[in-house]
């Protein structure tokens, strides 16, 4: 019993103390970014938690060491300031470089050169590593599906300080990876391309959540400020599975209108036929008892389906952005797709992905265990012409408050 207790308490101080670490090191990197001076901000305490996920407590307990020995301090209504030469700061707090190699591993069509967004994503990971003297091998995978597990196992098991997995062609291969990792002690960070996956992942795996999730809460708030009722939301089969609840909560926050025949899945033949993929759905669409104002496309990260449904709506005489408006969940791939065309919808920010995703890993494999399970995808909402208000006549009628609820005083 004694013994469990003494365990207990190493394991409570040693997250502690990586904490403290994590929250130390990225004051010093906003001092290096900013090139500040003394009596500068450096960020506010509520900011600095936010960041990490963390709560302001935590952040308050880490900084006092160095608010003691006068390096920085706080200010009311300002934040930490830097309160010594920056020089000074980086002798107490920089951290030692661990060193060693870190690993991606990705599909062919996925490599950076291909993909803007991946680009991002991994200039994210080897700018985190960089400064921490570590470097990141990315390792292209087989194009044979069935042997992309074991090809990456095989790789593993001469030696990695931790990897980051990017999506292998079926779930079955990536649960078999995580499976390895987790046989092997391999720290891992997964990254999916579409939705949350069913993958079991043990304590030394994180997950980083697709920016889908958030990207419909956005999106259905712009829809409903500009009249839209009736949106029809389209994607892949998987992901649009995934992808419904979130829609079908905002959707009944906002008034929008719900009806099972406005969920339209991507035929994975039409998929694969890149010359026109989102015709077939688009006849759908048009084929509706009573059109839908808007489409909403949950995108992948190759950006193809929500040009492939502007191109179609458009060979079928639809003016985009007045007789139909479309959305997109994923804006990262779009330069590459539309030729002077601009797409509303959301951008996810993968370089701040990625950076976040290699500290999380490096803290994990460092034995810090209080790094959160997941990595959530911060996006920001960009306008395009593909987007306008509800054509006249569709927009719904709203009811006024009743005098009882308008009397009504919020608690």
């Amino acid at each position: 019993m004694q013994s469990n207790s003494r365990s207990s308490a190493s394991g409570v101080k040693k997250s502690s103390d990586g904490l403290q670490r994590r929250v130390h090191e990225r004051i010093w990197e906003r001092v290096q970014t900013q090139t500040l001076g003394a009596g500068q901000v450096i960020c506010t305490i509520a900011g600095l938690a936010d960041e990490l996920q963390i709560s302001i407590t935590t952040v308050r307990k880490a900084i006092r060491g160095l608010v003691d020995l006068g390096l920085i301090s706080v200010v009311r209504n300002r934040g930490i300031v830097l309160a010594a030469p920056a020089n000074d700061l980086a002798e107490s707090i920089t951290p030692s470089p661990p060193g060693g190699t870190f690993h991606l591993f990705v599909a062919r069509q996925f490599l950076p050169a291909r993909n803007v967004e991946i680009a991002e994503f991994v200039a994210g990971i080897e700018g985190f590593l960089g400064s921490r003297g570590a470097r990141l091998e990315i390792v292209t995978l087989p194009d044979e599906c069935l042997s992309q597990a074991d090809f990456m196992l095989n790789r593993l098991s001469r030696g990695t300080n931790g990897t980051f997995i990017l999506p292998l062609g079926m779930p079955s291969v990536t649960q078999r990876a995580l499976d390895g990792c987790a046989e092997a002690s391999v720290p891992v960070v997964f990254r999916p391309s579409f939705t949350v996956t069913d993958c079991r992942l043990d304590d030394k795996a994180l997950l980083v959540k697709p920016p889908a999730h958030n990207a419909i809460k956005i999106i259905v708030r712009q829809l409903a400020n500009l009249g839209h009722s009736r949106v029809c939301v389209a994607g892949q089969a998987f992901s649009l599975g995934d992808a419904i609840s979130t829609y079908l909560n905002e959707a009944a926050q906002n008034g929008l209108e719900v009806d099972g025949e406005l969920f339209v899945a991507f035929e994975q033949a039409v998929i694969e036929d890149v010359d026109d993929p989102g015709l077939k759905l688009v006849d759908r669409i048009l084929g509706m008892a009573k059109r839908p104002t808007a489409v909403v496309v949950i995108e992948n990260c190759l950006g193809a389906m929500t040009a492939s449904v502007v191109k179609a709506l458009v060979s079928q005489g639809i003016d985009v952005g007045r007789d139909i408006s479309v959305v997109s969940t994923n804006l990262g791939p779009m330069a590459a797709v539309f030729d002077g065309f601009t797409c509303a919808g959301v951008k996810p920010r993968r370089y701040e992905e990625g950076r976040s995703a290699a500290e999380a890993l490096v803290a994990l494999a460092e034995g810090d265990h209080a790094v959160p399970a997941t990595i959530d995808v911060d996006c920001t909402w960009q306008d395009g012409a593909s987007l306008g208000t509800a054509p006249s006549g569709s927009r719904p009628v709203r009811k006024p408050a009743s005098r009882q609820a308008r009397k009504r005083k919020p608690v």
